[in-house]
């Protein structure tokens, strides 16, 4: 059962400097953010190898399991599966690369994509070697800022298996 978080509303947002945004095209157009340790950026074609990895040592978590059985949604398991999911997510804003600084390494995604007017869905995966140390909430914090203050953005919404205790904490931590 997935457990749907409050949506988080654009009135709710604390200001926050923890990010600065380059780059913008047009209103929703988004070239690259930058926290203290993170590069948020699109996804490009170079990111397939680094993206298979993540998911790789994601899906072995339990949470991951918890995901697959509560929506039926799958990772592909084949290496070569992802230059078709990299180009897929290359091709927009929905679907963000977050860059370690410190190794030029992908550790993760941000999925940020408009379910309807005003309305945006908030999700990410993480390589398993770097949770607990706060960049899952640096990434998400800035992403949701560039929501609110990029995209027109009224609300936003999420969810996470109700067994899935450190994203539980995390969703609370960004204010859902």
């Amino acid at each position: 059962m997935i457990s749907m978080k409050i949506p988080l509303k654009k009135k709710d947002l604390k200001k926050t400097k923890s990010y600065k945004n380059n780059n913008h095209i047009g209103i929703t157009a988004m070239k690259e953010m930058e926290t203290e340790r993170l590069i948020i950026r699109n996804f490009r074609s170079d990111d397939e190898e680094e993206l298979y990895q993540a998911v790789q040592t994601y899906k072995t978590t339990e949470y991951a399991q918890m995901e697959e059985r509560d929506t039926g949604n799958k990772w592909p398991d084949e290496r070569y599966q992802y230059k078709g999911i990299v180009s897929w997510f290359s091709k927009g804003d929905d679907f963000l690369a977050v860059i370690l600084k410190s190794r030029t390494q992908l550790i993760g995604f941000i999925n940020k994509s408009k379910i309807n007017n005003g309305i945006y869905n908030f999700g990410y995966v993480f390589h398993s070697a770097y949770s607990g140390k706060g960049y899952a909430y640096e990434a998400g914090k800035a992403v949701i800022n560039h929501i609110f203050e990029n995209c027109s953005a009224d609300a936003i919404k999420t969810g996470t298996p109700e067994e899935n205790i450190p994203s539980q904490k995390l969703l609370v931590r960004l204010g859902f």
